[in-house]
């Protein structure tokens, strides 16, 4: 009798124990999953360039846009949407583009630009549009830094550091890819970079004013 209970009692011991030793493991990894889910996240920056060639997960929604190896390499389009494949966080960002102006042929003898907007299934997120006064000058040598900057309901593009347009959407962060409405433009590297939210430009920190100061201008110009 006294045996049995011995080994009911070290069984008991030894099941406790066991307890304990899982109960603390389990704890433990419990603990590190919720640092994990409270440590920043690593800020998001891809860059996409086409010395070798055209980049595989980039392609035209709509329109095309060919290789041109001379030069640094270069994606040309006299008109294309191209859809950027990574998905967006709802923390600031900005998408800049270096890019040349193209001879436009036929129906696309326009201007030369590059926009970014908010895009879902392949088009545009309707928005509201207050543009700058102003005048290019280029010409087919000239490099051409576009950037647009995505924070809450706005969306500011600069050219060569000129705010040239304020964008407008309903909601904050209203989609999860950005668009590139390309029209006679040689592209020669895209960049897209979260920044932390006391980086975001002055016209942005108080939008409402800004765009008191900029022309409303066309939504359906994509």
């Amino acid at each position: 009798m006294q045996g049995q209970v011995r080994r009911r009692w070290w069984r008991a011991a030894g099941l406790t124990l066991l307890a304990g030793i899982l109960g603390s493991i389990l704890a433990i990894g419990v603990h590190g999953w919720f640092n994990a889910l409270e440590a920043d996240p690593e800020p998001l920056h891809v860059v996409w360039r086409f010395e070798q060639g055209p980049a595989r997960d980039l392609a035209a929604e709509r329109g095309a846009w060919v290789h041109r190896a001379l030069g640094p390499g270069a994606m040309v389009s006299n008109r294309a949407v191209v859809v950027l494949p990574t998905a967006l966080p709802e923390r600031p960002f900005a998408v800049t583009v270096q890019w040349k102006p193209v001879q436009g042929v036929g129906a696309n003898s326009g201007s030369s630009r590059v926009m970014p907007v908010w895009a879902h299934e392949g088009q545009a997120v309707p928005r509201r549009v207050w543009a700058a006064v102003w005048q290019d000058s280029w010409n087919a040598q000239s490099v051409i830094r576009s950037r647009a900057v995505f924070q809450g309901r706005w969306s500011a593009l600069y050219i060569d550091g000129k705010l040239t347009a304020l964008n407008e959407y309903d909601n904050p962060y209203p989609a999860r890819r950005v668009l590139l409405a390309l029209q006679n433009a040689a592209v020669e590297e895209i960049e897209l970079k979260e920044f932390a939210l006391d980086a975001v430009p002055p016209e942005l920190q108080d939008a409402n004013r800004t765009a008191r100061t900029l022309v409303p201008g066309l939504t359906n110009d994509l």
